[in-house]
């Protein structure tokens, strides 16, 4: 891991990469401190304003909506000014973390915060196209993989000391989530001093017809994303839960510094820590042989949380923390490249969009639906059914790892040079 580019790096760079990068690196700073306060978001809710797993829910389906909706904002900005776009959607984002500071109940106050969620992952497409057109290809990744570091960093350190203020002052959250509000109007603030290359916003599909033909025709495609589905959608229902567990006092009722830490803290420092290894590591393995690791950690992952909350120990919750931290990045990266491994190079465009919706579709029904599961059973029976679900999942997608290696190995025998992944 390296938090400082050398010069030697900076200088290959067009005036244009080089400018887009100083005001990037500007930005990061302001809005590693929101991105760390607002992961304590449910926490807050449940532990200081009573709130419930339905109320830590709505940030993540807040999320999956923008996402869902990402496409079609898209296609409808591409060719007007993107920056002004992306820029003035935060902004909206960062008067609503603001105004979190007036409410003195639950659901007024993850509304609000769910505005910075949904609009920060509404305008994904735009702004990564931004990067697209302002960076050269060999330099994205590295720059991308840098200022993620440097949020994870200072997210890490502001969930730190907010917690550490918030166990002295509990109505403290009335003044740090309007600072963090204020301080991404500052770091957006920075991002919008970039010059955008004036050039064609590059074209996407989010054609639904095209992605129901993606899914109709390509067999081995199908399989790995239904498997995705199946894992990642227990993943998601218990997900909402460990706030509630940790900051409930029915359950764990922690202080916020040790919230802080399990939460958000321990999960950043390691995925600041593994993010460039992770990446090297999916460059030379195949996205089923990782997804099936993956699975498996976050099904540990799930029966380390079904240890803590039936003992009332929050051991095994750090666990759980430190697994997902050393994972998650790689799960990131691999979300993101995995649909490259399947498409035709004519085709990506619409197998990433096919993975992005459903993505979203089982973001916004998971979260309601693990939150209904623990009113009615308990939050320790929807982590044991996530962690067995998880353990299955694995080991399927293990089992079409094979398949897809056994198909590799005939295709060399028989003379051809198609990737497994193509077979129908």
């Amino acid at each position: 891991m390296s938090l400082i580019f050398n010069d030697a790096f900076l200088d290959s760079m067009s005036t244009r990469g080089k400018h887009t990068y100083a005001y990037q690196f500007r930005s990061a700073f302001p809005n590693g401190v929101t991105y760390g306060v607002m992961t304590l978001v449910g926490f807050v809710a449940t532990k200081a304003l009573g709130g419930t797993a339905w109320h830590t829910s709505l940030p993540q389906v807040a999320s999956m909506v923008g996402l869902l909706a990402s496409g079609y904002l898209y296609e409808l900005v591409k060719s007007q000014n993107r920056l002004r776009v992306v820029v003035w959607s935060w902004m909206a984002g960062a008067v609503g973390i603001i105004a979190m500071g007036i409410p003195t109940s639950a659901t007024p106050f993850v509304l609000l915060g769910s505005t910075y969620f949904m609009l920060s992952s509404i305008t994904i497409p735009t702004y990564t196209s931004i990067l697209k057109s302002n960076y050269p290809d060999w330099a994205r990744a590295s720059v991308l993989g840098f200022i993620r570091q440097w949020l994870f960093v200072v997210g890490a350190a502001a969930a730190l000391v907010a917690g550490f203020v918030l166990d002295r002052y509990p109505a403290a959250y009335r003044i740090i989530f309007p600072i963090a509000g204020l301080l991404n109007i500052l770091g957006n603030y920075f991002f919008s001093r970039i010059r955008v290359q004036d050039e064609p916003a590059p074209r996407r599909s989010f054609s639904l017809t095209a992605g129901l033909e993606v899914l109709r025709d390509d067999r081995a495609y199908r399989e790995y994303l239904l498997i995705m589905f199946v894992a990642w959608f227990s993943s998601l229902m218990m997900m909402p839960l460990i706030p509630v567990v940790l900051g409930d006092r029915n359950y764990l009722g922690v202080s916020y510094i040790v919230g802080a830490l399990a939460l958000s803290v321990v999960t950043g420092v390691l995925q600041t820590l593994t993010v460039s290894w992770w990446g090297r590591v999916a460059d030379r393995t195949k996205p089923w042989d990782l997804q099936a690791i993956f699975m498996l950690a976050h099904g540990v992952t799930a029966f380390c949380l079904y240890v803590g909350t039936v003992f009332r120990s929050v051991i095994p919750f750090f666990a759980a923390a430190v697994i997902m931290g050393l994972f998650l990045s790689g799960l990131d990266i691999v979300w993101l490249l995995g649909p490259v491994h399947f498409a035709p190079k004519s085709k990506v465009a619409e197998y990433s969009a096919v993975n992005a919706t459903l993505t979203g579709v089982r973001g916004v029904t998971a979260s309601f639906l693990g939150a209904t599961m623990s009113s009615l059973l308990g939050p320790e029976y929807v982590f044991w059914l996530a962690g067995l679900v998880m353990v299955l999942a694995s080991y399927s997608m293990h089992r079409f790892a094979r398949r897809q290696d056994e198909a590799a190995s005939r295709t060399l025998r028989d003379g051809g040079r198609t990737d497994p992944a193509s077979s129908k």
